[in-house]
């Protein structure tokens, strides 16, 4: 969204708010458990109005302790992750398809999305969580390829699962949809315990990715939270979105 320049104080401390809670979720998530965050503050207002994740608190000790690996550390909430543990001292991995001039070399770490679940896992070992901010498309595309979109997103999350299991990597945090997941809602704010009714093939697809990780949680391969995050918005992001 396009603001008065007054806002861009508050879309930084916006953006620095969500990517703290993430990382915190990736130090804090029990073994063999799964978590949600209430994203009420997700739906309350989308012209306009902050959407913090403030369930956590960022704890700076922790995050110099870990080595985080980043999995679509191009995108917008995902490069923030990726430098907000850098800056607080912690290692972060950014694990991308092809090198990018706009990561901090020290931080690429190419492995090709797909590529063997072997080849993938031989990446993650070492990690002490992972935070799986990549899509496949935005919700556009989705519209104009519905099956064939759903179907890729769903088979590279599947695929990324596969090789963190590979891996031993204990943590999991996975950033979906907030926005599409629980249908108009009679326009009323959204919270986790809501029934969802996905308004399109995007949000059908995003939920799927849930519940192949839910699997692999089910059975103690993983821990994992779910951030059903909506309207983002904040520096670095691409006018196109």
């Amino acid at each position: 969204p396009r603001g008065p320049g007054r806002r861009s104080q508050q879309q930084s401390s916006n953006i620095l708010a969500n990517t703290r809670s993430v990382i915190a979720m990736v130090s804090k998530v029990p073994r063999s458990s799964i978590r949600r965050i209430d994203s009420t503050a997700m739906h309350r207002n989308c012209c306009g109005s902050p959407m913090v994740l403030s369930a956590v608190p960022l704890l700076v000790s922790d995050a110099q302790r870990m080595r985080v690996g980043v999995i679509g550390a191009r995108g917008f909430i995902g490069g923030h992750v990726l430098r907000t543990v850098t800056d607080a001292g912690g290692s972060a991995v950014a694990l991308v398809d092809t090198p990018s001039p706009e990561l901090p070399s020290a931080a690429i770490c190419v492995a090709p999305r797909a590529a063997p679940v072997r080849e993938l896992a031989r990446h993650l070992r070492g990690l002490d969580g992972v935070v799986i901010a990549s899509g496949h498309a935005v919700p556009a595309a989705f519209q104009a390829e519905p099956l064939a979109r759903y179907s890729r997103e769903v088979q590279e999350l599947t695929h990324w699962a596969l090789a963190l299991a590979e891996a031993r990597v204990q943590r999991c945090v996975y950033l979906a949809s907030g926005g599409t997941v629980y249908g108009a809602n009679a326009g009323n704010a959204a919270r986790e315990i809501d029934p969802v009714a996905p308004v399109n093939t995007y949000g059908a697809a995003k939920l799927s990715c849930e519940s192949v990780l839910r699997s692999f949680a089910s059975v103690g391969t993983f821990a994992v939270t779910v951030l059903r995050v909506a309207n983002a918005y904040g520096p670095g992001q691409r006018a196109r979105r």
